[in-house]
C-alpha cells in the first residue's frame, strides 16, 4: 500500500469511555480504525454531547495529533477534480456523487480553520469525522457500477485509513505515497503532493520532468528550501548564482529570491521542498509566486550547492554518523537570515522537542526510531516525514543509528 502506518501499541491511559460510543465511531467509517482513533473520537463525541471536559481532556493532545494529520492529508482536492470528470460524463441519478462532491470541499476547506491546542481539538476531530464519514458513504453508494469511482473511493479509503489506523502521529514515506494525492499546478507547469503540513509550514513532493524544470520565481512572504534526498543530474540557482546538484543537496531560498531548478536528466525526477509563511500558511504557496519567464540559466556554473550557500547532506550525514557521541547534538544549518530554519539532529537514546515555540516538520535522514506519547508509540523509517504539533509531549526514541532533519519557523 502507498501510505505509512502502524497500528498502535498500546491504548492511551486515560479515563475509558463507554464500548457504545466507540462501536458507533466505527459503523460510521469504513477504513480501518485503531483503539486509539476510536477512543479519540469516543472522546470527542461524548464531550460534544455534555460539555464535561474532566473526563475527555486526557485525549486533547491524540485528538490535535488526528486533526493535523486529516488537515495535511493531500487527498481531498485530487478526488474532488476525479468525480468532477465522472459528473461530467454520468447520466441519471447523480445525487451520491452530489454529496460526495460537496464533503470533499468542505473537507478540502477545512485546512483553513483555526488550529486548537486545548479542548476544542476534540471539537474539530468530530467534525473531520463525521465529514470523513459522510463523503465516504456517498463513494461507496456512487461506486455501484463505475470502475473509475470505485478506483477514486478505494484510493480515498486508504489514504484515509493511513490516518486512522495509527496513533494520532501520521508519517508519509516521501518515495511511496498514496495515489490520488497529486495535483497539477499550470503555473509552473509541475505536479506537487502535499506530504505533511503544520500550521504554517508543509513538506512537499514534486515530480519535475525529464529535461524540465523548476521556472524562475520568488515568493513575496515564502522562506523555501529545495531538498533533493537523492542525487539528481541537474542544477540549482538562487539569484545570479548556479551550481551543479551534486549528491543530495539541500539550498536555501529567502522571500524575495529568484530561484529556479533544471532536471538533466532523461526521466521525470521527484525531490522535496518546505515551505511557508504566516501569511499564507503551508497552502497558499501557487498564490505567492512571481514567475520570470524571460530567465534562463546562466553558462557560469559553479560545481556544488556549497558555492551557493547549501549543503551537500550525504557529506554531512556520513560525518555525523563517523563521530562517537554519548548525547543527543544538533546543528542548525540555515543561515540566520531566514525565519524558516533546518536543523541536524543526531539521536543518541532519545529526543523531545517538547520546548519549541512552533510545530516541527521531521524527515528521517537515517535509521530508525519511535515516537512515544502517552503509552502510544509510532515506528519511523528513513525517507518518512512527520510533524509534531507546538507542546504535544512526544519522545522520539532511537532504534538505530537515528538521524533527523528538523525543520521549523522562528517566531
Amino acid at each position: 500500500m502507498a501510505y505509512s502506518s502502524d497500528l498502535c501499541h498500546n491504548t492511551f491511559p486515560a479515563k475509558r469511555r463507554s464500548a457504545s460510543v466507540a462501536e458507533v465511531a466505527q459503523r460510521q467509517l469504513g477504513a480501518k480504525q485503531s483503539r486509539v482513533y476510536l477512543e479519540a473520537v469516543g472522546a470527542a463525541e461524548e464531550f460534544g454531547a455534555n460539555r464535561l471536559l474532566e473526563t475527555v481532556e486526557d485525549y486533547v493532545p491524540v485528538a490535535r495529533l488526528y486533526v493535523y494529520a486529516f488537515r495535511g492529508l493531500d487527498v481531498y482536492g485530487p478526488t474532488l477534480l476525479g468525480l468532477r470528470e465522472v459528473f461530467e460524463r454520468r447520466e441519471g441519478d447523480k445525487r451520491e456523487l452530489r454529496q460526495a462532491m460537496r464533503g470533499l470541499e468542505l473537507l478540502n476547506s477545512a485546512r483553513y480553520h483555526p488550529m486548537y491546542r486545548d479542548h476544542r481539538a476534540l471539537a474539530t476531530l468530530r467534525l473531520y469525522h463525521e465529514a470523513l464519514a459522510f463523503v465516504e458513504e456517498s463513494l461507496g453508494q456512487a461506486q455501484e457500477g463505475d470502475q473509475e469511482v470505485k478506483r477514486l473511493y478505494l484510493n480515498f479509503l486508504r489514504a484515509v485509513e493511513g490516518v486512522t489506523s495509527g496513533n494520532g502521529v501520521f508519517a508519509q514515506n516521501w518515495k511511496r505515497i498514496p495515489e490520488q494525492t497529486s495535483t497539477s499546478y499550470s503555473k509552473v507547469d509541475l505536479e506537487i503532493s502535499r506530504l505533511v503540513a503544520g500550521e504554517v509550514i508543509g513538506v512537499y513532493r514534486v515530480t519535475v520532468r525529464a529535461k524540465g524544470r523548476v521556472p524562475h520565481h520568488s515568493h513575496a512572504f515564502l522562506d523555501e528550501h529545495h531538498f533533493l534526498p537523492d542525487a539528481i543530474d541537474g542544477i540549482h540557482q538562487i539569484g545570479d548564482e548556479t551550481a551543479l546538484c551534486t549528491q543530495s543537496d539541500i539550498v536555501y531560498m529567502g522571500h524575495g529570491n529568484i530561484h529556479a531548478f533544471r532536471n538533466d536528466e532523461e526521466e521525470d525526477r521527484v525531490f522535496l521542498f518546505v515551505c511557508g509563511s504566516r501569511e499564507t500558511g503551508p497552502w497558499d504557496f501557487v498564490q505567492d509566486i512571481t514567475t520570470y519567464p524571460q530567465l534562463d540559466f546562466p553558462e557560469k556554473v559553479h560545481p556544488d550547492v556549497q558555492s551557493i550557500g547549501g549543503h551537500k547532506l550525504a557529506d554531512m550525514l556520513a560525518d555525523s554518523l563517523g563521530r562517537k557521541r554519548e548525547k543527543n547534538t544538533s546543528r542548525r544549518l540555515t543561515p540566520e537570515s531566514l525565519a524558516l530554519f533546518h536543523d541536524l539532529v543526531c539521536v543518541e537514546d532519545e529526543f523531545s522537542p517538547a520546548g519549541s515555540a512552533t510545530d516541527l516538520q521531521y524527515y528521517v535522514a537515517n535509521g530508525s526510531g519511535e515516537i512515544e506519547l502517552d503509552g502510544n508509540s509510532k515506528r519511523v523509517a528513513k525517507d518518512d516525514v512527520f510533524v509534531l504539533p507546538t507542546d504535544i509531549g512526544a519522545r522520539i526514541v532511537n532504534r538505530g543509528e537515528l538521524v533527523l532533519y528538523q525543520f521549523g519557523r522562528r517566531i
